[in-house]
């Protein structure tokens, strides 16, 4: 049955089984309003076109402050840096090519080759005894220097490559290099290789001089094979931090490219972040005799004077060996 009744408008509508006047009753007191608010709202605009009141005024700051500011071309919102200080941030020089590290070791270059000679045969024996080799291993050594982990593991594999960032440190290595020793100029922190490029890689005696070590393992790592070895040697710091802090200062007044040498939980941390396992370790203590250590880093002058009145007594360094392997 259809229901026909007559809204508040006068209109007749009509819809089965009830009415909708009730509906319909609304609407006309919604639009009254809806009227009303627009014609005050028109009258309150005219007005402040002619004398803004004090809220306009405050409503039109408010509105102004909000406004978001053109972008100039080529700038970001998110990155509000000045011209020149993004240029700044462009020209920075990666971390691991120091120049400290580049300069003093390109200037004493030949008094390392002389004391790698002088250690060559103590070396090549704990190496030996150290690493497990086959023989047909592809090895790497990063931050090669003038070769002295590469020559004492050319005659226990199939080939070494020697990675070095030093020009001056290649020339002298590939003068007295083994047929099965290639030197490659390169960043120890960034290896120019594939993964799982060799068998064995090792570093001797160069995370103390690289800003930031845990690249240097890092990359050890990922261009080693599945089931491939590693070998870490480097100078330790002792576990005391005070302790630990006179020798770097020591070190870094002697060596400007000495940035800081680790603990041996650093450096097992190090390992752990870079899932490796570790095999054995062992430490070697070195008695240095202080005046051809500083000749050793071509420490001359005043640098000379304030590494004297930093070296602890009786300076002995430690040296920690890990062999590690790769899952």
């Amino acid at each position: 049955m259809r229901a026909r009744s007559c809204g508040p408008s006068g209109r007749l509508t009509t819809r089965c089984g009830r009415s909708t006047a009730s509906a319909a009753r609304p609407s006309r007191g919604r639009s009254r309003r809806s009227r009303s608010w627009a014609r005050a709202s028109s009258r309150t605009l005219w007005s402040a076109r002619g004398n803004p009141s004090r809220s306009s005024r405050s409503y039109a700051a408010a509105s102004s402050t909000c406004r978001p500011a053109p972008r100039s071309a080529g700038c970001s919102s998110r990155s509000p840096r000045s011209a020149p200080q993004a240029r700044s941030r462009r020209k920075r020089r990666p971390l691991s090519t120091h120049d400290a590290t580049r300069a003093r070791f390109a200037a004493t270059a030949d008094r390392i080759a002389a004391l790698q000679e002088r250690r060559a045969g103590e070396l090549a024996a704990r190496v030996g005894e150290f690493v497990p080799v086959s023989g047909e291993e592809r090895a790497l050594d990063a931050g090669a220097g003038t070769g002295a982990l590469a020559f004492a593991l050319a005659p226990l594999v199939r080939e070494v490559v020697a990675v070095e960032l030093v020009p001056e440190q290649i020339e002298r290595g590939r003068a007295k290099a083994p047929p099965n020793v290639s030197f490659v100029e390169g960043d120890a922190a960034k290896l120019d290789f594939e993964r799982a490029s060799f068998d064995l890689a090792g570093t001797l005696r160069t995370l103390h001089h690289v800003p930031r070590p845990e690249l240097v393992i890092a990359e050890l790592t990922r261009v080693t094979r599945s089931g491939g070895l590693l070998l870490v040697v480097d100078q330790i710091a002792p576990t005391d931090p005070l302790a630990a802090l006179d020798l770097n200062r020591f070190e870094r007044a002697r060596d400007p490219s000495h940035t800081r040498a680790l603990a041996d939980v650093d450096l097992r941390q190090l390992f752990e972040a870079n899932s490796l396992v570790l095999l054995k370790a062992e430490f070697v203590r070195e008695s240095r005799e202080l005046d051809p250590y500083l000749d050793l880093a071509g420490c001359e002058g005043k640098a000379r004077e304030q590494a004297k009145s930093l070296a602890p007594p009786d300076y002995t360094a430690e040296l920690g060996w890990y062999l590690l392997r790769r899952p």
